[in-house]
């Protein structure tokens, strides 16, 4: 990644802001939410701080009149873990819209399967650096708190960005920002991961049926994603034994996959299907109590 990539504008005193993806800390929220409130046009930061086009064009947002637009409606969300590769059928057969988070977006377009959205959370550079280096020109769904050089990454390919808020830190200076810079969206928090938030918009927005797949949550023969990758760096692995079956997860995944399960009882489980075998599944039918306790009761493995 080049160091001149970045965004440019102005602050009030009419002097010179740029963000550079190597000087911007990966979890910076606020100024990452601040950077986000762009001009699609020239991808600068908005006035006061900002952009010179005469007219600058603010990037879409999921209004709150939106809520409960979708109903009757069906949608596909694609995880990227590694059942992904086993469930083309899933795609095959669904007539519905359909939603790609991070990895599972360059796995789906190389396997041919249609995509309209894709999803991310991810404040990282590595969604510039790895994930979405040569960006899918179509209909991108972010977070405002992703890194910004992602969002003007994707403007500049001629991707089509809207944006909600998928909380962070949870502070008030993080929502207090949201309310000062950016029309009234919605604010997705439920779990950790870019899965958990698409399938809380999902059923914010209303749709009547909502299949997961490549949500393992779990690693499968080492592997934690689709396309072969293993655990990241500093993963601590674990082993959950569950009606007799050892499941290798991590304390993040399992927290989802329980954030999972709880969100399909709250919204009806006919809405949420769980895809493939997966660990959501294997937890679907249990108690609260048994996911409040029992299923923090596991073995500690190794850590990569």
């Amino acid at each position: 990644m080049s160091e001149s990539v970045g965004l440019t504008g102005r602050d009030e005193a009419g002097g010179g802001v740029t963000i550079k993806l190597e000087t911007v800390p990966e979890r910076n929220t606020l100024g990452f939410i601040l950077a986000n409130r762009m001009c699609a046009t020239c991808r600068n930061i908005l006035p006061p701080f900002g952009c010179a086009c005469p007219n600058p064009v603010a990037l879409d947002h999921v209004p709150l009149s939106a809520e409960g637009s979708k109903r009757g409606k069906s949608l596909l969300i694609a995880g990227a873990g590694p059942s992904l590769a086993a469930l083309g059928h899933e795609f095959a057969t669904h007539s519905g819209e359909v939603w790609a988070t991070n990895s599972a977006l360059a796995w789906c377009l190389s396997k041919g399967y249609r995509v309209d959205r894709a999803v991310a959370i991810d404040a990282s550079p590595r969604m510039v650096t790895e994930v979405w280096p040569d960006p899918w020109p179509g209909e991108y769904l972010l977070a405002t708190s992703v890194n910004p050089v992602l969002t003007a990454h994707l403007l500049a390919a001629g991707a089509s960005v809207t944006q909600f808020h998928s909380a962070r830190s949870g502070s008030g200076d993080e929502f207090n920002l949201y309310r000062t810079l950016y029309p009234p969206t919605f604010i997705a928090g439920r779990g950790l991961n870019v899965v958990n938030r698409a399938a809380e918009l999902a059923a914010w927005l209303g749709y009547a049926r909502i299949k997961l797949v490549g949500i393992d949550h779990a690693y499968a023969n080492g592997r934690r994603y689709a396309d072969g990758r293993g655990p990241r760096d500093g993963d601590v692995l674990a082993t959950l034994d569950l009606d007799g079956r050892k499941w290798v997860s991590n304390p993040d995944m399992l927290y989802c996959a329980i954030a999972l399960v709880h969100l399909r009882n709250e919204i009806g489980r006919s809405r949420l299907k769980f895809c493939g075998d997966v660990l959501p599944k294997a937890l679907q039918d249990k108690t609260d109590s048994f996911l409040a306790e029992r299923v923090m009761d596991w073995e500690p493995t190794h850590e990569s």
